[in-house]
């Protein structure tokens, strides 16, 4: 058991350590990730539920959510945006539970339509009767458990293997981008690449602001 608090990330070095050593923390849980959002997007606000160890008053669990404004889905709440996958940081189902309580009552004060929790990993420890399963995405995912060559053989011959030769037999360089012209390049072939798939382009203040956050110095 714990006690309940919202933090902002931001302010409180906890959460960024707690991250950092939690299995299921990643990129997207980071205090970064809420300044790359708010900057990047007006109409999303970020919210940190925690639980706290009365102990030693550290972190023993979190799930941020963002609230969203959209004119078409209306107002929601998002575990969280623009991350693939964002599994809640928990250890068990009644850590879960706790959280939820907190999340849910944020929702019903917010005026939320519905909420949206992005799981992998941690599937096993949400069991609740208010929430479903949604049966419309599909998570495609590698295991770097091996050697390139070793992970190259398991692909499809036609649909993966020959696309990779092909692009070896073009000469194509790759290399990492390591100045602000680099997000430029990057940000035409994404245009292109999502008119080509009928989506809107995410904006450009999006990678800047990723690349302003997370670059190395």
């Amino acid at each position: 058991m714990g006690t309940i608090a919202f933090i902002n990330p931001e302010e409180d070095t906890r959460w960024d350590h707690f991250v950092e050593n939690h299995p299921y923390g990643w990129i997207c849980h980071l205090s970064g990730w809420k300044q790359v959002l708010e900057k990047s997007f007006s109409h999303m606000k970020g919210y940190y539920p925690v639980l706290i160890d009365p102990t030693n008053s550290q972190i023993k669990a979190g799930m941020p959510v963002f609230a969203v404004k959209s004119w078409l889905t209306g107002k929601r709440l998002v575990s969280i945006p623009f991350a693939t996958l964002c599994d809640p940081l928990i250890e068990s189902g009644e850590e879960m539970h706790q959280l939820l309580d907190a999340v849910l009552n944020l929702f019903n004060k917010i005026g939320a339509n519905y909420i949206e929790i992005k799981t992998l990993s941690s599937s096993h420890l949400i069991q609740n009767d208010q929430l479903g399963s949604s049966l419309f995405y599909k998570h495609h995912y590698l295991f770097l458990d091996h050697e390139p060559e070793l992970l190259k053989k398991k692909f499809h011959r036609s649909c993966v293997r020959q696309r990779i030769s092909r692009a070896v037999g073009s000469n194509l360089t790759l290399r990492t981008g390591n100045k602000g012209s680099d997000i430029d390049t990057f940000y035409q072939l994404h245009i292109k690449t999502r008119k080509r798939l009928s989506l809107p382009p995410q904006p450009y203040v999006f990678f800047k602001s990723l690349w302003e956050t997370f670059s190395p110095a």
